[in-house]
């Protein structure tokens, strides 16, 4: 990559950051992320049994303080308080 690539890919960043959220949570995740997510969502779950909280993985969250064109986030681990 030369010189003007990466600044230019600096600029880019630079003027749409948000369009970088989605590009990354449509990249996959491979087997060891997917295992290590699993076994976290199961902690988490033992941990907020007795508060009965909602442990979700790959939950779609659409809000307009997400700043990219769908409005869109999609954390790897949600939990919700009831």
């Amino acid at each position: 990559m030369s010189i003007f690539e990466i600044n230019q890919a600096v600029v880019d960043l630079a003027l749409y950051p948000e369009e970088y959220l989605v590009e990354e949570s449509e990249m996959g995740q491979n087997r060891s992320q997917e295992t290590l997510l699993d076994y976290l969502k199961s902690v988490l779950r033992y941990l907020f049994r007795l508060e009965k909280w909602l442990v979700a993985g790959d939950f779609h969250l659409y809000h307009k303080a997400v700043r990219n064109s769908q409005n869109l986030i999609v954390p790897d681990i949600s939990v919700f308080k009831d």
